[in-house]
Formats: structure tokens, sequence, C-alpha cells
């Protein structure tokens, strides 16, 4: 078991500068080995990476959350734009600030996987959790690519931190602290409201016994509502229309529902850009993003609906797609590094599953928010695309699920070895 490595030698500070240092240089050097740190990566290699950076200097020049000076948008939820204006603030325009940023981004989710394993199961779990989050492989290639993911892991990490904590001590701060940083989850990757969502629930069902705060649910789910409230308002403020997460939902249902995508078995559980299909010219000449998504939102569900039978299909191959390494690249050292990177968590993340089965009543309610925030992640890979960069956002949840793995392929090697002896 993990508990039989011997930590101690590690004090914590020195463990914690280490494991981090190794996870921000790992990502550094990926940032090095693929890019040109001086330049924005091409449109190709991530294209919502680019509009990202361009509305964020809209945002220094002063202009609002634009893409172009007198054109505002709602399609991209504003979180990471937001965090690119902050880092360009301090730094100026240059993309090399920004890969910098996302290297930090990517060693402060290994602390968080290490603040969360303690809260869950002590200090080894979480120096485990830690350990894996500087090394898994998906995670190190999200700083190479200014996508919103870096951003996410961090809040999606913190909400589910401050949820554990509160189910431990009962400290209505902590419920806050969870309440307002899946908020700022919401603002960087939409489909976490789902989670509060599942998360408020499960605490209004557990308000119904005598130990447990009864408020607890309606205040957390109203505290990440306030936070998302001023995006709502702006989007209201202009032209009247309410827009709660974003206007580019519609476009990726519609481009994984299609019959390009049904015809190839190859895209099963994918998704392709809708300029590719037939009805895509008539579309992209909407200009009016909240009629376009709407337009694209009909035509998805009429295919969706007139397709009904292949519904299971598509959705299990999305679910199989997200839990996948990510082999779609035409680059071969890519898919043979996320092969060979990805793989290994795959084994424990299925261990895990068996683990915690067994653990008792108490600790498994601490899990709740993980397994609520995760499920938002699986359930909009099944509706709309399996992306493993969708799975990869939520590393330092990820990351627990891997050292509860970790525990049962140590326990099991140890039974072997144990045997082998015995046996001579």
């Amino acid at each position: 078991m993990l508990r039989e490595l011997n930590w101690s030698r590690w004090p914590r500070k020195r463990f914690l500068m280490v494991v981090l240092g190794t996870g921000f240089l790992l990502r550094g050097a990926a940032v090095v080995a693929l890019r040109e740190p001086q330049q924005v990566h091409r449109p190709e290699t991530f294209w919502d990476g680019v509009v990202y950076h361009e509305i964020a200097q809209h945002l220094v020049a002063g202009h609002g959350y634009v893409l172009a000076p007198d054109r505002p948008t709602r399609y991209w939820m504003p979180g990471f734009s937001l965090f690119l204006a902050a880092v360009y603030k301090v730094v100026g325009v240059n993309a090399a600030g920004a890969y910098l940023s996302l290297c930090l981004l990517g060693s402060a989710s290994c602390l968080i996987a290490y603040l969360l394993g303690c809260q869950l199961r002590g200090e080894t779990f979480g120096r485990m959790a830690a350990v894996l989050g500087a090394l898994y492989v998906p995670h190190v290639y999200l700083a190479t690519i200014f996508a919103s993911e870096n951003l996410y892991a961090v809040w999606v990490g913190l909400a589910a931190f401050f949820g554990v904590r509160y189910l431990k001590r009962r400290r209505w701060h902590d419920l806050v602290a969870a309440a307002v940083t899946s908020g700022l989850g919401v603002l960087t990757r939409p489909y976490l409201l789902l989670g509060v969502l599942l998360f408020s629930a499960w605490l209004l069902v557990r308000s119904r016994q005598r130990d447990f705060p009864k408020l607890a649910g309606p205040v957390y789910l109203l505290g990440t509502l306030a936070v998302l409230s001023p995006w709502v308002v702006r989007n209201y403020l202009l032209d009247g229309r309410v827009v709660v997460l974003t206007t580019g939902a519609g476009v990726t249902f519609h481009g994984s529902n299609n019959d390009v995508v049904l015809r190839d078995v190859r895209k099963w559980g994918t998704w392709i850009p809708t300029s590719e299909l037939p009805e895509g010219a008539w579309l992209s000449r909407i200009e009016d993003e909240w009629v376009r998504d709407r337009e694209h939102w009909r035509v998805g569900l009429e295919w969706a609906r007139e397709h009904w039978p292949w519904q299971p299909v598509l959705m299990a191959a999305r679910l199989i797609r997200f839990w996948l390494p990510d082999f779609d690249s035409p680059n071969r050292a890519y898919v043979v590094a996320q092969l060979v990177g990805y793989t290994p968590f795959l084994v424990v993340f299925l261990a895990a599953g068996c683990r915690w089965r067994r653990t008792v009543a108490g600790e498994r309610q601490l899990w709740a928010p993980i397994h609520a925030f995760l499920l938002a992640s699986v359930a909009t890979a099944v509706l709309f695309w399996g992306s493993p960069r969708f799975r990869d956002g939520n590393a330092p949840l990820l990351m627990v699920y891997a050292a509860l793995g970790a525990e049962v392929v140590a326990s099991r090697l140890r039974e072997q070895k144990d045997g082998a002896r015995a046996a001579h």
C-alpha cells in the first residue's frame, strides 16, 4: 500500500518544492519543444486559443469583451480571456508570458491535487496525487495551447477541495468558497453548471438528515449563480436576450450530430466543423450569434430525432473517446506520447472504481463534489463531443482517482511479492 512508501524522508515543504517544480519544468519543456514561445500557436493547432488571445488583447486595449471593436461576443465564456488579459496587463501582450502563466497553472493544479488528496485520505495519499499530477502527460500538453482547461483545472479542483472540506468541518466559509470557485469554473467552462446542480441536489438530499445543515444546498447554488450573474446581466444588456452561458453549444451539438459523422465510423464520437456540412454555408452567413446558435440547435435536434436509433451508438462512442488516449491527431509522435503517457493512468482509473466501492460510507460521502463535477464533464461529452481535452481539464480530480487506483495496484504487487517469497 502507499503507506508503505517511506515518504517521511521528505519534509512537506521540500516535497512540494520538488514536485511542483518538476511539474512546472515538464510543462515548460513541452512548450519549448512543441511551440515557438514568442508566438501564439497556429489556429489549426487550436483555433479557440487564438480567439481567446485576440479577445484578451481587446480587453487590454479597453474595447471590452469583443471579437473586434464594436463586435461583442457571447460565444466563448469569459473566464480564460479575462485571465489572459490580466497576464497581459502585467507582462505585456506577448505569448511567452502567457505560456509561462499556463505552466504555472499546471503546477498549481498539482498543488491542488495534493491538497484535495490530503483532505480525502491523508498526507501520503495527497503526495501520490501530486506526483501523478506532475507526470500526467495529457495535462502537460495542455500548457502548450491556449486552452481554457488550463484555468478550469484550477477552479474545479479548488471547488472540489472546499466542497470536501465543508463536508468534513461544516463551516459556512468553506461552502461559500466552494460556491465562488465553482462560479469561476462555470465562467471558464460552462458545463460545470451541471456539476453545481448535481452537488446542490446532493446537499439538499443530505439536509434531510438531522446532523446536516438545511440551507447548505441553496447557499451553495445561489452563491455560484451570484458569481455567474454579471455575465448574464452583461449579455442581457447587449440586446435584451437572456444568455445564461454561451451561444456556442448549438454548433457543437450540430457538429457531432450529422450525416458526415454517422457515415464514417472513424468519426463516431467526435465533432467536425459545421462548415464541412452542406447546410454549413447558409448557417455561417447568419451574423447574429444568438440566432445562429438557435438554428444550429434546430438542425441538430431535427437530425437527432430522425436518426434516434443511432443515438445510443454515437453516445457510447463519445464516452469511449472521452476515456481513451487522444489518437485523432495526424502527428504520430503526439499519438504515441498520448498512448504511452495516458494508458497507465487509464489502468489506475479502472482500479480506482474497485477501491472506492470498498471505502467506508463516511469516506464515500466526501467524494460527492468530485463525483458531481466529473460527472458533468462525462455527461457533456456523451451529449456533445467525447474530447479527451474535456477529461483532462479535470486533472486534480482525476489525480485523486488515480492515487486511489495506485493503492490497489501497489497492494496487488505487494501480495504477489509476498506470495513469491512464501513459495520459495
